[in-house]
C-alpha cells in the first residue's frame, strides 16, 4: 500500500515511489495510465495517484508519513499469520493460473485455520474484541 501527501509530486525519475510501484501500475493498473508514467515520465499529484490507483490513501500535505506510520501501527493489530498469507497470496496469485490462484488461496486460508489463529480470534471476536477493525 502506498501513502501520497496531495501536493507530492511522484515521477519514474526520482525515488519518491519505488521501481515496484511502477511495475504495479503496468500490472495491476490501467495499461493505459502505466504506459503513460513509464513513457513520458511525467510526475502525477495526489489525486491524480490516487484515481490511478499508485496511491492508497490520500493525506495533506506534509502528513503523508504519519500516516504511513500509523496505517502500519493498525495493520500490526491485526491478527499476523492471517494477515501475513493474505499478502502473500496476493502477490503469488500474479504467477499462478487463475484455478491455482485459487487452490492457493484455500491452502493459505486453510493453513491459517489450522494455526489456531481462527479459533482464537473468533472467539475473542465473541468476546467483542477486533470489531470494526479495532483490537
Amino acid at each position: 500500500m502506498t501513502v501520497t501527501g496531495i501536493r507530492t509530486v511522484a515521477t519514474s525519475q526520482d525515488r519518491e515511489l519505488s521501481a515496484r510501484a511502477y511495475i504495479d501500475a503496468h500490472r495491476q493498473r490501467r495499461h493505459s495510465n502505466a504506459m503513460d508514467l513509464i513513457l513520458t515520465g511525467r510526475g502525477v499529484q495526489g489525486e491524480e495517484a490516487l484515481r490511478m490507483g499508485i496511491a492508497n490513501r490520500l493525506v495533506p500535505h506534509g502528513q503523508a508519513l504519519d500516516a504511513a506510520v500509523h496505517l502500519a501501527h493498525e495493520l500490526a493489530r491485526f491478527p499476523q499469520r492471517c494477515l501475513r498469507s493474505d499478502r502473500l497470496s496476493a502477490y503469488e496469485q500474479w504467477s499462478l493460473p487463475y484455478e491455482e490462484a485459487l487452490r492457493n488461496e484455500l491452502r493459505r486460508g486453510r493453513d491459517v485455520v489450522e494455526s489456531g489463529e481462527t479459533a482464537t480470534g473468533a472467539a475473542a471476536f465473541a468476546r467483542g474484541q477486533g470489531r470494526h477493525g479495532a483490537f
